[in-house]
């Protein structure tokens, strides 16, 4: 440690500074400014507003993202506004960031640039359909055979519904016989468990889709039972996956292990 000439004896701190301790400054000063002009870009805010602005704007649309990795971000603020504002000389700091530091406030930047999209978090299973003319019996067995509780019924490549393991229980006990047995369900179609659905409680989205915004939408809209994803994310695009609330804790682990 060397102290400087003169009355002042203040310690040199880039004296002490190693070139790896430099590099890590660097590199951590660097992704900070990345995130302020992703976060503006993504907010559509000036990147001159302050940090704590800028998360607070994206956090209204990504609250997850707030509570999570933008937190993270606010307390990294503050290390960056140390290492800017209190030294009066090139590599004068007082303090330098962890590599910790550096790998979370990267990864943050990553994860800014390219979120984890609901196409890269959906378990590959197979999507089971049915058919308006599918009999009930046959709609059933299907239930029990797959184990799934959301079916979206398509006609020549058209979807005109979904049929619920919920929906099924509740037709079936209206169409019990007045002696408590079933009438013929070989005779009766998904169609007809169609025409008396009263409520949607679906919606389409694109695989582009961001695991966060997959979250709000299920946290937003209590009735919302299932997300039909669609390469287009319309009900005219050609169907790929399905997101059901039983989905959501499972994209919340993957969400925690990706800020781990």
């Amino acid at each position: 440690m060397q102290v400087s000439q003169g009355s002042s004896s203040r310690v040199r701190v880039s004296e002490m500074v190693t070139a790896e301790e430099r590099d890590r400054v660097e590199h951590f000063e660097t992704a900070y400014n990345a995130i302020k002009e992703e976060l503006a870009r993504l907010t559509g805010k000036p990147e001159k507003i302050s940090l704590k602005e800028l998360v607070a704007a994206l956090g209204r649309e990504r609250k997850r993202w707030r509570q999570s990795e933008g937190a993270q971000l606010l307390e990294l603020g503050e290390l960056r506004n140390l290492l800017v504002h209190d030294r009066n000389e090139p590599y004068e700091y007082l303090m330098v960031p962890t590599t910790l530091a550096v790998e979370r406030i990267e990864r943050i930047l990553g994860h800014l640039r390219d979120p984890l999209r609901i196409s890269r978090a959906l378990p590959n299973r197979e999507v089971v359909t049915l058919a308006p003319i599918s009999s009930v019996a046959n709609a059933i067995r299907m239930v029990a055979d797959y184990g799934y509780s959301q079916f979206p019924v398509y006609h020549e490549g058209k979807f005109v519904g979904l049929i619920t393991t919920s929906r099924f229980a509740h037709w079936l006990a209206v169409h019990l016989t007045p002696e408590g047995s079933l009438t013929d369900l070989n005779g009766l179609t998904v169609a007809d468990v169609l025409a008396e659905e009263r409520t949607s409680s679906y919606d389409f989205i694109s695989p582009n889709e961001t695991v966060e915004e997959v979250i709000e939408q299920f946290s937003a809209r209590p009735r919302l039972r299932c997300l039909l994803v669609t390469y287009d994310g319309t009900p005219a695009g050609e169907l790929r996956q399905i997101v059901t609330r039983y989905d959501v804790a499972g994209l919340l682990r993957l969400l925690a292990e990706q800020g781990a």
